[in-house]
């Protein structure tokens, strides 16, 4: 079994940043700390009573800020937070997205299924995800607790973050191994 996972929303609203407000940040702009939280938005909402989640996943993965800070992964090596804020009838919360510095070669071509590799080395249509551990075990375990799949946009946390994190009961929020990926 792999030690990386992928974070979902368990069950809840959908939060994003939308991009219509005048304040959302184009994809080229992550690489910098905005001057104010990014706004955020629920875009889908279910019928009734809901937890809103302590994750989020557009157009980055983020935790809500109280998570990042009770788990101690404002100093994760090669990860800028960079703060948003939900506000709703229900609750405001503070989030960091996560903007990964390191983008990891780490797919394993023969055993994931996926239907065509770029000349760039992305993937697209990914349907099931194994990860190449040679490739892996050269980078110091400490460059790798959180980090961003080259040849994908997805965000990978390892088991000792991940461990971290559900320690502090997040509302809402999942982790799937990798190799359950679909």
């Amino acid at each position: 079994m792999s030690e990386y996972f992928l974070m979902r929303p368990s069950s809840g609203a959908i939060i994003e940043v939308s991009k219509k407000d005048k304040s959302y940040l184009p994809y080229s702009d992550w690489a910098c700390v905005p001057t104010k939280p990014i706004r955020m938005y629920e875009t889908f909402k279910p019928e009734g009573d809901y937890d809103v989640p302590e994750c989020a996943e557009f157009p980055r993965v983020g935790l809500a800020k109280r998570v990042v800070l009770e788990a101690g992964l404002q100093y994760t090596y090669g990860v800028n937070w960079v703060p948003a804020n939900l506000t709703n009838n229900k609750v405001n919360r503070d989030y960091f997205y996560i903007n990964c510095m390191p983008e990891i070669k780490c797919v394993d071509l023969v055993n994931s299924e996926y239907s065509m590799v770029r000349p760039n080395g992305t993937i697209r249509g990914l349907e099931k995800l194994a990860l190449d551990d040679s490739l892996l075990s050269v980078i110091p375990l400490n460059h790798r607790l959180i980090f961003k799949m080259k040849e994908s946009a997805r965000v990978l946390f390892h088991k000792s973050v991940v461990e971290r994190i559900m320690a502090t009961n997040p509302i809402n929020t999942t982790f799937i191994p990798c190799e359950y990926f679909v």
